[in-house]
């Protein structure tokens, strides 16, 4: 009786190249577990930010243009008018507080050196004056932030007084 040789090496080939073929195609579908590869956005907050460190922002545009300010001062004070911030906006208007420092309760925005009116700040359609005391009569008359979140907070956007243009009401009486 003849002795067969064993079809080891011709059945173990395709069953190989069947299993090389199957993880390939399971890594270009993006399989392995966890519902499509771990691929999911992250969440952004208000500011367009991530992660837990909460973040002030917000936007600073001219009232004759309606564009960016760039290069304007944005200070953040506590509630006796001391600063506890400050940073400029970039060349799109904006600007972010990260983190946001503590006893942060106020800000006011100074405009670039030239081509605005100095003293006046537009927020929520109302006019602010830095050289006016506040209703209190206890500082001057700035921007409130409200309460801050635990996450991002975009103040959305300060209009400044551009030059050229009518000259600002004078504030006589502080919104706030």
């Amino acid at each position: 009786m003849a002795r067969r040789a064993p079809l080891c090496f011709p059945v173990r080939l395709p069953v190989l190249a069947l299993t090389v073929g199957l993880a390939a195609a399971a890594l270009q579908l993006g399989c392995g577990g966890g519902g499509g590869g771990g691929n999911t956005p992250p969440v952004l907050g208000d500011c367009g930010t991530t992660g837990t460190v909460p973040n002030l922002c917000g936007r600073v545009i001219g009232n004759l243009s309606n564009g960016p300010v760039a290069g304007a001062t944005v200070y953040l004070k506590d509630a006796n008018g001391n600063n506890v911030g400050s940073t400029q906006t970039a060349a799109d208007g904006t600007y972010h507080f990260k983190p946001i420092p503590p006893g942060t309760a106020l800000f006011w925005v100074e405009p670039p050196a030239t081509g605005f009116n100095g003293n006046m700040n537009m927020y929520q359609q109302k006019e602010y004056a830095i050289n006016r005391p506040n209703r209190a009569g206890n500082g001057p008359c700035v921007m409130a932030v409200g309460t801050l979140p635990t996450g991002d907070r975009n103040l959305g956007d300060v209009v400044l007084s551009q030059e050229g243009g009518p000259p600002p009401q004078p504030v006589f009486d502080c919104p706030r």
